[in-house]
């Protein structure tokens, strides 16, 4: 993609997010209640989760979907349940386990995550990602708030050669679109969970079994 183009993807990014936005607050609480379990219960029997050991999923805050359940069944099955951290001065996730959901606090924009100090696991070590987003799309791209974070661990969990994890969104199935703007750098994932069923995209289409 030209160099030209890139202000283009960025400003068209901008625009959905306003939209996505605005599609997941206008959702009623009972739904958002009933939705997050439906695509809990889907993620949590997809074979790629029966399989991982090391499970790195994320804390919603606002109206994301309630990721709550997902966490506490992670540590309920005996898997490693790894949760983000925004290191300060840095652009990149630093990957904590989390024995205990009473160890998080509120960090970075008000996001729970595990206090420093906690122990900590590598990019290679995981095998299932549970991606946030506020756009998703047919072909496995996704918007996420612009602070390319995921994006990049990612790129850095794909980069190293016997890495395998499985990269998989969850989120509503109001916030798919047939296409979302995607950049050069912009990584895909592999399936996508919703409360409407689970989609596979790319290679992500032979870890199904």
């Amino acid at each position: 993609m030209g160099s030209t183009q890139v202000p283009l993807v960025r400003d068209a990014k901008r625009t959905m997010r306003k939209e996505a936005q605005r599609r997941r607050r206008s959702l009623p609480p009972d739904l958002r209640t009933i939705y997050s379990a439906l695509a809990t219960d889907r993620l949590t029997r997809l074979a790629s989760y029966q399989r991982s050991g090391v499970v790195m999923a994320f804390a919603s805050f606002g109206d994301e979907i309630d990721t709550g359940p997902l966490l506490r069944q992670v540590i309920a099955d005996g898997k490693l349940l790894v949760l983000p951290a925004v290191v300060l001065g840095q652009h990149d996730l630093e990957l904590r386990l989390v024995p205990d959901l009473t160890l998080l606090r509120s960090g970075k924009w008000g996001i729970p995550e595990p206090a420093p100090g906690a122990a900590t696991v590598g990019p290679g070590d995981l095998e299932l990602i549970v991606v946030p987003g506020l756009a998703f799309d047919e072909l496995g791209f996704r918007v996420g708030y612009g602070g390319g974070y995921y994006d990049r661990l990612l790129r850095r969990v794909r980069r190293r050669a016997k890495a395998n994890a499985v990269a998989c969104g969850l989120g509503f199935e109001c916030q798919v679109w047939q296409a979302v703007p995607a950049g050069p750098r912009d990584q895909t994932l592999d399936c996508l969970t919703t409360d409407a069923g689970v989609r596979w995209f790319g290679q992500g289409r032979d870890l199904r079994e």
